[in-house]
Formats: structure tokens, sequence, C-alpha cells
């Protein structure tokens, strides 16, 4: 069968969203204006590691076009979320800093600047503690555990038939370590979000993201809503990569927490800056490859130990774990 006798294969084909996205008629999160809109901005710790005495928000509430001041406390749910179990990281810092761009505060205010420059007027006392920046510091004995049960969120081994025997028949076996660094996903289009109230506490938030469902559960758990209250419409994304799925929740629930509470729309748009500091990143990793080989090229054994750093917070680190190992029992050939 060749190519010809296919309908899409090997043919070239319209994007669906291409006409849209060329002639710029394509509405991203950040292009919506609506009446009465107001915007959020984060507060963040700016230090990796402390433990969060206080937080004062009058001068910020003083300021002018500033409409709220949202902390830890004043969130109606658990002020939890994550990708995956644990679901360990807050929303707004209550105790615990574990990285320098961890939210402490949101201020709620009439534009953007009177937002960011109210930010700068919130007091914040933090005790700094001495950060654990690696994962040889992170799993040493010694080490202060960043969480309660300690600063190894995931284990996982996979073993696909007799690895011992398949070293033993081959002829030739590499071993060697390996790192992979940190990568900034740097999508075009920084994290953006819209949150529109509706009355009787509904919500309808328009997100740049790519996990609408799982927005939408956090969403609903940390505003104490039932997931009929709550409605999640993905808009146009300008990239994501698997960076937007924490910082879409994050900033999600805290537009969305304003909205209600104040009747009107509030959007939460990062600027670079902010889309660096606030994200996550891809794991950097550590990795030790031992590999069986026959002469002709074919591999008959491969042992690994991959060591990922995933930061402060579980986030995906158990997907990304399982990611990383499942392709290693594959290989079968090196030519």
């Amino acid at each position: 069968m060749s190519k010809n006798d296919y309908a899409v294969i090997g043919k070239p084909q319209t994007k669906v969203d291409g006409l849209e996205l060329v002639t710029g008629a394509a509405k991203f999160s950040g292009d919506m204006r609506l009446p009465g809109m107001l915007y959020g901005y984060a507060v963040r710790a700016g230090v990796p590691a402390g433990i969060l005495k206080s937080v004062d928000v009058s001068a910020a509430l003083a300021a002018e076009g500033v409409v709220d001041v949202l902390t830890a406390g004043t969130l109606p749910g658990p002020n939890l979320m994550g990708i995956l179990p644990p679901f360990d990281q807050p929303i707004l810092v209550s105790e615990q800093i574990r990285y320098a761009g961890e939210s402490v505060a949101f201020v709620v205010a009439e534009s953007k600047p009177a937002a960011k420059k109210a930010a700068k007027l919130v007091k914040v006392v933090i005790q700094e503690l001495e950060p654990v920046l690696t994962v040889e510091q992170a799993m040493s004995p010694d080490s202060r555990k960043i969480h309660e049960n300690g600063n190894i969120t995931f284990t996982r081994t996979l073993t696909k038939g007799d690895v011992e025997a398949g070293f033993a028949e081959a002829d030739l076996v590499l071993e060697g370590d390996f790192e992979t660094s940190f990568q900034e996903h740097a999508y075009i289009e920084p994290e953006t979000v819209c949150a529109v109230p509706s009355g009787d506490n509904r919500v309808t938030v328009y997100a740049s993201c790519q996990s609408p469902y799982h927005l939408r559960g956090h969403i609903a758990s940390n505003l104490g809503l039932p997931h009929t209250k709550v409605k999640v419409v993905q808009a146009y994304t300008g990239g994501s990569f698997g960076g937007k799925d924490d910082v879409a929740a994050e900033i999600g629930i805290l537009a969305a927490a304003a909205a209600v509470k104040h009747g009107s729309p509030v959007m939460v748009a990062h600027d670079r800056t902010e889309s660096i500091i606030g994200s996550n990143l891809r794991h950097a990793m550590k990795i030790h490859y031992k590999t069986g080989l026959k002469k002709d090229g074919t591999i008959v054994a491969r042992k690994a130990e991959l060591i990922l750093d995933g930061g402060a917070y579980a986030s995906e680190s158990p997907f990304v774990v399982m990611k990383a190992l499942i392709p290693l029992q594959y290989s079968e050939r090196s030519d």
C-alpha cells in the first residue's frame, strides 16, 4: 500500500486552529477584557528555605487601587495542591518556605501595576533556614527534613527478565555515570488565567493550561465548592510542555477565590520573571548506566539507577520517575 492510498498519512494537513493563530484572531486568556476586572499579583518569599513568622498586609491594603490581599488563612479550603499524591504544596505559605518563588500573599487590585506596587508593601518576617540544594544533601541521613515524611518523594524498581543472566552472556559490558540539568520550559506565553464569577458561588476559569479537569478539581477543593460549580475552559495555549500544570492550579485557585469573594472577574498574567521563579523545572537527573552487549550490537542486559531532583514538592515526580524508567527496557540493538 502506497502513501497515495491514505487520506492523511504522507499528505499535508491544515492545522485546525492555524488560521486563527497566524491572523491574530485567536484569543488567549490574557486577551480577555471584562467590565470591573481585577488583577492579581503574588508576593514571593524571596528566600529558598525558612519559617514564615508573620505577614503584615495593612500597608498594601491601604494602597491606591487595592481591593484585597489574600493570605493562607483567608482561603476557604485546605490550601493544598499537587499533580499526584501526596498533594503536598500549599497555594499560599502558612509556615515552612521550601523555595524562593513560593507565594506568601496574593494582592488583588484594579490594575496589574497597582497590584505589583502594593505587593512590595507587604511586610514578611521569615526565619531563614539552611537550604537543601542537592540530591546528595537531601538523601544524607543528617539532612534537614524538607517534609514531615522526609526528602524522598517516590521510589520505584522496574525489573524485566533475568538481568544478571543477561550480563553473564554479554561479550562487552559498558558502565558509566551521566547527568542532565534542570530545564526551564520557556513557553512563549507565560502562565495566565482569568476567573469569571456568575453568582451562587459559581465560577468559570479561562486558563492557559494542559489539564483542565485537574485544575477544576483543585479549584473546587480549595474554594470548598462542589465540582459542578466550577468550570474550566482551556483557552488557546501558547506552549506548556509539562510546565503549566502546577502554576495553572496555583493561580487558578487564587484568581477564582478572589473572583467569587468579590463578584468580579480576576486575571492573573505572569510576566517572564514570575514565570521562571514561580514554576517547576524539568527534573535534573543523575544516572548510572550499565549495559551488556553482544558483538553484533545486540543489547542483552541493562541496569540503571536514576536519581531525580524534584525540587521542593512532589508535583509530577512520581509520573516522571516512571516515564524515565519505562524506556530502559526497550532497547534491543546498538548500531
